[in-house]
């Protein structure tokens, strides 16, 4: 078999077409290494007769050629039939840099998570705060208004369907003083007349409850006739007179009673406690000490209905 000597690396080459230590391809007319000025080797004597000519070999380890399949000794660098490089392997890839921020993005960054804040604090405010608060917008502007606590409403006028007696009339139900309402009650017997008292404030009102407030010495107030069932309406069109029972006691009581909105409250007296001898008197008369209502001011315009009911105090 010709061996040829790689003209690029200086290796003996044997048979192959490529080199295999620097795979560069060999050319087959370069001339036969060993064949100028070689001393010609003789044995002087045969071998052994137990000789056996078959050189022992060793099992060969083998790859496999990527580019073209061909089978290689597990030494080689470079395949013997077409020089590619063998156990070649991927070039490690460099990280994909990271993408960093600028100044500007920065900025606006730090800035939308101030403005986060600041909304998440105001939320935070108006779920936790004090006083209700309504806000109206109009004609693109928004307005934000505190509701104030449920107070006295002011009355500025009070009628009476029933005159009371001279000094003892319909007046002195708002004027805060030591006078009452009376008038005859057995005068009305067989009569279709009611006894209707109007309270006016001094603009419209949200209602919330109504103080009815008795004669306030016990033996004065069970010798009087005194209201026992009422009915109060707001005189508004869609509203209707709601009826309450009053407990049979002296001095003030609260009943309950929401309007949304109104100026007026219309109050008729359908049923009242018969008068009771106390110390020996008994007397025809109604009495009532006074009549307060307790609410807030109509801000805005109304948007619900409160339910209606009736507690004693």
């Amino acid at each position: 078999m010709a061996r040829n000597v790689c003209d690029n690396c200086g290796s003996v080459v044997t048979g192959e077409e490529f080199c295999p230590s620097c795979g560069s391809w060999i050319d087959p007319l370069s001339g036969e290494a060993g064949q100028a000025g070689d001393e010609e080797f003789h044995l002087g004597s045969g071998p052994p007769a137990d000789f056996d000519d078959q050189p022992a070999r060793l099992p060969r380890q083998e790859i496999q050629c990527p580019s073209c399949g061909s089978t290689n000794p597990a030494t080689n660098r470079h395949c013997e039939e077409c020089g590619a490089r063998l156990g070649q392997s991927s070039l490690p890839v460099a990280p994909r840099p990271a993408v960093q921020a600028t100044a500007g993005v920065r900025a606006a960054m730090a800035l939308a998570a101030l403005l986060f804040g600041i909304v998440l604090i105001a939320i935070l405010f108006n779920s936790f705060g004090g006083d209700e608060t309504t806000t109206t917008i109009a004609a693109g502007e928004s307005t934000t208004t505190t509701t104030p606590p449920p107070a006295l409403i002011n009355v500025i006028n009070v009628t009476c369907s029933v005159e009371g007696y001279s000094g003892l009339d319909c007046d002195n139900l708002i004027d805060s003083g030591d006078g009452e309402y009376q008038f005859n009650w057995d005068a009305l017997a067989g009569t279709a007349q009611q006894v209707v008292i109007t309270l006016t404030f001094d603009q419209p009102y949200r209602v919330q409850s109504i103080v009815w407030e008795n004669l306030p010495d016990g033996d004065r107030y069970y010798q009087n006739y005194r209201a026992k069932a009422l009915t109060i309406s707001d005189k508004q069109p869609t509203g209707l007179p709601f009826p309450i029972e009053l407990a049979d006691t002296p001095g003030p009581s609260t009943y309950t009673y929401i309007a949304v909105s109104t100026s007026v409250l219309e109050i008729t007296v359908t049923n009242v406690y018969a008068a009771e001898e106390r110390q020996g008197n008994v007397f025809s008369d109604f009495a009532i000490q006074q009549i307060q209502v307790i609410g807030t001011p109509v801000i805005g315009t109304p948007t619900t209905i409160g339910a209606t009911t009736t507690t004693g105090a």
